[in-house]
């Protein structure tokens, strides 16, 4: 009676296989779009990841883990029904606090600041689901750098220091503010795929 030849996880990779331990058998090697599920053995369709999508040229639906057709040049993704519509973001907000504080050099508009620092943070909280965590952590970081200066620019005042100098850094603080919601504003707008870096990357003129 022959002796049954034994296969090891080395005799199978010599020859191009997989060793099944529940079997003893060397058996062919799953497809480039299949896995092996560990119970049974059998190679089994791979489904869809964000990085299977993004290689085919698509956006992943984790809804129904499809990929989908990206969104056009002028369209944005919506978060909710992840349908793609007319993008309407705009290069900067029609209200640019810096705008505001030239045209009211003499004002002293901290108070004016402050509201757009709060309205900020309530932004920032409703962004939170939508938006990548890191990007989030990041505008938190830049909102709360100006809430600093904020409080930096009461003191100052409250020093009676020279009237200029305030109003040169309640404009750098304004700068900030716009920018700030520059940021936010296109990272809303923009597609699920974008993030901070590429808002980073594009240019931002300040609206005077």
């Amino acid at each position: 009676m022959p002796v049954k030849k034994l296969h090891s996880e080395d005799s199978c990779n010599k020859i191009g296989k997989d060793y099944n331990a529940l079997t003893n058998l060397c058996v062919k090697k799953c497809g480039p779009n299949q896995s092996r599920d560990p119970t049974t053995f059998k190679c089994k369709k791979q489904g869809n990841t964000t990085e299977s999508c993004k290689k085919q040229g698509k956006d992943y639906n984790a809804k129904t883990k499809r990929c989908v057709k990206m969104c056009g040049p002028k369209q944005t993704r919506d978060p909710t029904t992840f349908k793609c519509k007319k993008h309407t973001a705009k290069p900067y907000r029609f209200d640019s606090l810096l705008r505001f504080v030239k045209k009211h050099p003499a004002k002293i508009n901290e108070k004016e600041l402050e509201n757009r620092n709060n309205h900020i943070i309530n932004e920032l909280r409703l962004m939170r689901k939508s938006i990548n965590k890191n990007d989030i952590q990041e505008l938190e970081q830049k909102q709360q750098q100006i809430e600093r200066e904020i409080e930096k620019l009461d003191y100052l005042m409250n020093e009676n220091v020279n009237n200029n100098l305030i109003i040169e850094n309640q404009e750098d603080v304004a700068n900030k503010i716009d920018h700030l919601e520059y940021m936010m504003d296109q990272l809303s707008a923009a597609s699920m795929s974008s993030t901070i870096s590429t808002i980073k990357s594009s240019e931002y003129n300040t609206p005077l």
